[in-house]
């Protein structure tokens, strides 16, 4: 720690753009030993700059996000990381990765956490930040792939169930503000994307963490809607994911009476729907929705367990 590690980073600006296998083993030194780089500040001003150019240049971007993303998880004693994760997310990349977009997202999330002197309404500004752009990208959705729109939905999610919240009492919840605002356009994307069975197990987790990350008391307001949304989309689909996003209804409301009504009306439908729509006559139609099947006794065992009144 004394000697090695400091020798070693201060060849950083020494090594050759075209030595591609030398800059990924300084990448994944800095990831790996990120707990040592935030208590070194001459060192941290050698990483930073290198990090935020092979995550945007070279061919290494996962590597360089992940290691990013060790760094923000660190305590950060001398300055924030936050505006240099902002700085990096701003500037113009050589292409663009799944892997690599959710890292970063995550970095900033942590940097978010780690930095005591952000104010509650810059808060909600970057949180606002951050999202603009995935929702813009979801908002042309008719012409995106399939793949890149359930991409999109997964960094929202990341992005919603990472952020920290500390909204006061009398605040409302940013998360819930940000849900509520693009309601129409994840509803949307919801019914549209309902018979794929990987699209639906995407959107509906999303739904979950939207409901829990914006608190079980501001999301009331959007549950009717989440309900029937659910509802519509398994009576026309059929797909189990919608059986699992209600059970995770039952257990966060059970405890709450006007709720629990809404939700115990909500699953005796879908359970009716299953039954009216004949899934289960035989074995051999029981092979064919194992997981439907599954989810039916999961959600009514649920139910059953949190609303035994």
């Amino acid at each position: 720690d004394i000697s090695v590690l400091p020798l070693g980073f201060s060849l950083i600006p020494q090594i050759p753009e075209k030595n591609a296998p030398l800059r990924a083993i300084f990448v994944q030194l800095s990831g790996s030993f990120s707990l040592w780089v935030v208590h070194h500040p001459t060192e941290t001003e050698l990483i930073l700059p290198f990090l935020a150019n092979e995550y945007c240049q070279s061919d290494l971007p996962q590597t360089a996000a992940f290691a990013i993303k060790e760094l923000c998880a660190c305590k950060q004693e001398h300055e924030s990381f936050l505006a240099f994760v902002l700085s990096v997310l701003d500037s113009p990349r050589d292409g663009s990765d799944f892997a690599s977009d959710c890292y970063m997202i995550e970095a900033a999330c942590l940097a978010v956490s780690q930095d005591v002197s952000l104010k509650q309404d810059d808060s909600r500004e970057l949180l606002v930040r951050l999202a603009s752009p995935i929702i813009a990208r979801l908002q042309r959705s008719d012409v995106l792939s399939k793949q890149q729109v359930l991409s999109e939905i997964s960094k929202l999610t990341i992005l919603i169930r990472e952020y920290p919240s500390n909204s006061g009492p009398q605040d409302s919840h940013p998360i819930f503000e940000l849900v509520r605002s693009s309601w129409l356009l994840l509803s949307h994307l919801t019914e549209s994307m309902k018979d794929d069975f990987q699209a639906s197990e995407t959107i509906c987790r999303f739904h979950k963490h939207a409901m829990r990350s914006s608190g079980i008391e501001s999301f009331k307001e959007l549950l009717p809607q989440l309900s029937l949304l659910i509802l519509q989309c398994f009576v026309t689909s059929l797909q189990s994911p919608f059986l699992y996003l209600a059970s995770v209804v039952v257990r966060e409301y059970a405890n709450f009476p006007n709720e629990a009504y809404l939700v115990l009306e909500n699953t005796s439908k879908m359970l009716h729907t299953v039954h009216m729509r004949g899934a289960f006559k035989n074995i051999a139609e029981l092979r064919i929705v194992p997981d439907v099947v599954e989810y039916v006794y999961y959600l009514l065992s649920r139910t059953l367990a949190c609303l035994p009144h």
